[in-house]
């Protein structure tokens, strides 16, 4: 009775650490399934050379389409696109055109095939003029 015992306890032990290994193998696959990667594409600075305006993607697996954004940022502070949220958002990887005309204000020229999700005219005290 003891070894029965002792075999049923050894295969309990053995089948929940499968099940903590597998668990394991499907958080950690499904965890880098969503994550998203940060592609930053090219940053102006503005003349007073005090902010820049900053172009990236976001590549998201097969989940989110090419995109393509612009932020406003501090060059004292690190880009972050929480922290610097996106003044324009756009669809694909198109050629988009950005100037700075003064310190406070943007020029932005988009072709007409891209799908424009955000398109923001003012950011903070600067003004964004699309063309």
């Amino acid at each position: 009775m003891m070894l029965v015992r002792k075999i049923l306890i050894g295969v309990l032990a053995i089948a929940l650490a499968a099940f903590a290994v597998g668990t394991y193998v499907i958080w950690w696959f499904m965890d880098g399934f969503g994550r998203c990667e940060l592609n930053i594409i090219s940053s102006i600075p503005s003349p007073s050379n005090k902010t820049e305006l900053v172009t990236f993607s976001r590549e998201c697996n097969a989940t989110v389409g090419f995109n393509t954004q612009v932020s406003i940022r501090s060059k004292t502070d690190p880009f972050s696109p929480e922290r610097n949220p996106p003044f324009l958002s756009v669809s694909q990887r198109p050629n988009v055109v950005l100037r700075w005309v003064s310190d406070d204000l943007v020029e932005v020229i988009l072709p007409t095939e891209v799908t424009v999700y955000r398109r923001q005219t003012e950011v903070g005290s600067v003004k964004v003029d699309y063309k």
